[in-house]
This record gives structure tokens, sequence and C-alpha cells, in this order.
């Protein structure tokens, strides 16, 4: 709860849009105001591939099984995150050398605009 309060709390990055919310509702209605009207909320085992986002099946290294299934999410632009952030630490990165993914993961929720 405490680093989720940090990140509401914390001053948008340049170019980025956010709220605090306090209901799905409220959720709801920022996505509207920011995607227009035509949107929808999928999980993102059904999230089409595109140049940003890809679907991907994660497999266990030991016993090569499936575990999961997520979508990775490529920030390209990453001038503006702090140089603490756990992508640089780990990799020896500054902000704005290199592009960073992450991993959305089934029932997640993430919000697309729909073509006209």
């Amino acid at each position: 709860m405490a680093w989720t309060l940090r990140q509401c709390e914390r001053v948008a990055m340049k170019d980025e849009n956010k709220k605090c919310v306090r209901s799905v509702e409220g959720m709801a209605e920022f996505s509207v105001l920011m995607l227009g009207s035509k949107v929808e909320i999928r999980k993102a085992k059904f999230l089409s591939a595109s140049s940003w986002a890809k679907t991907a099946t994660l497999f266990s290294m030991k016993e090569e099984k499936k575990i999961n299934e997520g979508v990775a999410i490529y920030q390209l632009d990453t001038s503006q995150w702090s140089a603490g952030h756990a992508a640089f630490v780990a990799l020896g990165h500054q902000p704005g050398e290199n592009e960073v993914c992450h991993w959305i993961f089934k029932n997640d929720l993430i919000w697309v605009s729909l073509p006209a």
C-alpha cells in the first residue's frame, strides 16, 4: 500500500498522463478521457500483438513447463526515469540510454484504444 501511495503522489514524468483514482469507475473515466470513448478493457492474455506489446508464454527454466502467459510492454523513452530504477541498477545503464520492457501478466489490466 505504501508503494502504491508513493507512485500515486509522485510527479508525472514528461509525456506521462497520470491520475490517482479511488474506484474502478474513476479508472474507467480517466481511461476514456485519455483514449476516447471507444475503449475496451482486456485481459493481457487476449491482447493482440503490436509494435509496443507482444504476447508470450513463459516457461520454467528448471522443469521446462508453462508457468504463465504475459505481454511484454516496451518503454522506448526512459530519459525521465529515475537512475535508481531497478532496470538500470540491474543492467548498468542510465536513463535514456536504452529502452526497457516489462511484463503484464494474466489477470492484470491494460486499457487500449480501438481503431475508429
